[in-house]
């Protein structure tokens, strides 16, 4: 408890009031119009959604990450992050995959324009509600992926933003996408791939909540699910086909960048990544957890130690791409 409270205290101790200022907050009856679009829209029994699905604890975290604690995440702990190492204010963002347009508000609220892709027409119109609610104004969507995206103005985008996407594409979709959006950017504009599962962690806690689960070769995995009941996909029709179960969510890692963008990783220049800004202004912070850890007996957490020996294995390798997630911004020169 009193770790938790330490940490949401950091948390918001670390945002500027810069970026606090361009909050556009709801109040209840904002928060109930949303969350109506989000049942008209996207949780509806054409896309899967039961009644029974929406009353389990599945679906009531699925229902608060969508409404609230998505957009809360990207603006007390990606925006100061993203702040830090881009200008913001004169930034012009593509967002590939905006889903329903928490990241986007989140971007939007900093930055001087961003336009939205998906897909997903339903989930583009709640992301539209989303922004109107908000009263965000510097936003276009478009309901297209990258590669068909040709629109006035985007000639001046210098930041794409792979916003919990690359996940959701299968491979050829995948490569093109990173291909064309490295293409796009200008000299010195920014390639930023945020909260996508990373495929060399030992644990899937996007999809599936198993282990290994991302190790497996597609043909594998989409057998092996078939004939598990416990995980997280377990509530999905038995007769899905391998493309839609892939497109639930598998992960990526370094190799993806390497084959998409022509070259090898140490030719990619690294930024930053979430868990090193963290543990830079997080340090007392962290500190302290360790000195708590020691006093209880305890043992480094099993996560650490297997990013501490990943990292030991390839030390030339940035730690961003050992992590649970992806989350790392790079620069093209």
């Amino acid at each position: 408890m009193i770790k938790t409270l330490i940490s949401d205290y950091l948390t918001k101790k670390f945002i500027s009031n810069d970026l606090i200022e361009n909050f556009r907050f709801l109040n209840s009856n904002q928060q109930d119009e949303l969350r109506n679009s989000l049942l008209n829209n996207h949780y509806t029994l054409d896309r899967g959604y039961d009644k029974e699905y929406l009353k389990s604890n599945f679906g009531k975290k699925a229902m608060a990450d969508a409404a609230e604690n998505r957009l809360i995440a990207a603006r007390y702990t990606l925006m100061p992050w993203l702040s830090k190492n881009i200008n913001l204010d004169n930034s012009i963002i593509l967002e590939i995959g905006c889903g329903s347009g928490s990241g986007t508000v989140a971007l939007a609220e900093q930055a001087q324009y961003v336009f939205g892709l998906d897909i997903d027409s339903d989930i583009i119109a709640v992301a539209k509600d989303r922004c109107r609610i908000h009263n965000i104004n510097n936003v276009e969507f478009y309901n297209s992926n990258i590669m068909d995206f040709e629109q006035k103005g985007s000639e001046n985008i210098n930041v794409v933003v792979f916003f919990a996407s690359l996940e959701h594409m299968l491979w050829n979709d995948r490569k093109s996408a990173l291909k064309k959006a490295w293409d796009l950017l200008p000299n010195n504009g920014y390639l930023i791939i945020i909260d996508t599962p990373n495929r060399l962690f030992f644990y899937d806690g996007h999809t599936t909540d198993l282990p290994f689960y991302n190790w497996l070769p597609d043909d594998v995995s989409f057998e092996y699910i078939k004939n598990k009941s416990n995980h997280l996909l377990n509530h999905l029709d038995s007769n899905i086909s391998k493309p839609e179960l892939l497109l639930k969510g598998r992960g990526i890692s370094y190799h993806e960048l390497e084959i998409s963008l022509s070259r090898t990783i140490d030719q990619i220049k690294v930024i930053d990544s979430l868990n090193e800004y963290e543990n830079r202004e997080k340090k007392i912070f962290n500190l302290l957890k360790t000195f708590h850890r020691i006093l209880k007996l305890r043992k480094k957490s099993i996560e650490l130690r297997y990013t501490q020996l990943m990292n030991k294995y390839q030390p030339n390798l940035h730690t961003g791409f050992f992590q649970p997630y992806i989350n790392m911004i790079f620069q093209k020169e």
